[in-house]
């Protein structure tokens, strides 16, 4: 890890040495100091078109955060009643399902169905939150059991637990079906 020293950022040991090693292998004309810098800047010119293009391709790879990432980040968002920032981790084709016991309850398709969907549970359920039990991933989904808890009109609090399973496409939650929920007795 670079760290800053009293004339500014220095190189990390590990790339000092590499560099060192660079350039006392590297060959030129030139003796001493000067053959040194002359092979150094060799190398940073036919280094440099790599490192360009090589560079952005490799950050692209880390840019798409993992699975398990995207589904803590919906649940903290959830949890702060940031719709903005849930619609943000969902793809714009999204599909969230919620399952009866004779099929489906109800269907919301596309983020802005859920952008309104959301508004108006928070508005109705200001005390809403939900925490993860337990995940279980296999490849693109999540099978999820979370407790959701809220507290009723007459102020008495309230929990259940259900299972539901998010399917992760490019980094965003792309569908989402939850399942019955299981009252808790308080």
């Amino acid at each position: 890890m670079a760290r800053k020293g009293r004339e500014g950022w220095e190189t990390p040991r590990a790339a000092r040495l590499t560099l060192s090693a660079s350039l006392t292998l590297g060959t030129s004309p030139l003796k001493g100091e000067e053959g040194a810098n002359r092979t150094g800047e060799i190398m940073l010119r036919l280094l440099l078109p790599i490192l360009l293009f090589a560079a952005p391709a490799a950050l692209a790879q880390d840019a798409v955060p993992t699975n398990r990432a995207v589904l803590d980040a919906f649940f903290e968002a959830f949890n702060a009643q940031d719709v903005d920032a849930m619609t943000d981790l969902v793809s714009d084709d999204v599909q969230v399902v919620y399952l009866g016991v004779s099929g489906v309850d109800s269907r919301v398709d596309g983020v802005d169905r859920l952008t309104r969907s959301m508004q108006v549970y928070f508005r109705d359920l200001p005390s809403a939150r939900s925490e993860v039990l337990s995940v279980i991933e296999d490849g693109n989904r999540l099978a999820v059991r979370e407790r959701a808890s809220w507290t009723s009109a007459s102020g008495e609090a309230r929990s259940q637990t259900s299972l539901s399973v998010y399917r992760i496409r490019g980094g965003l939650i792309a569908a989402v079906w939850y399942f019955p929920a299981t009252p808790e007795t308080p």
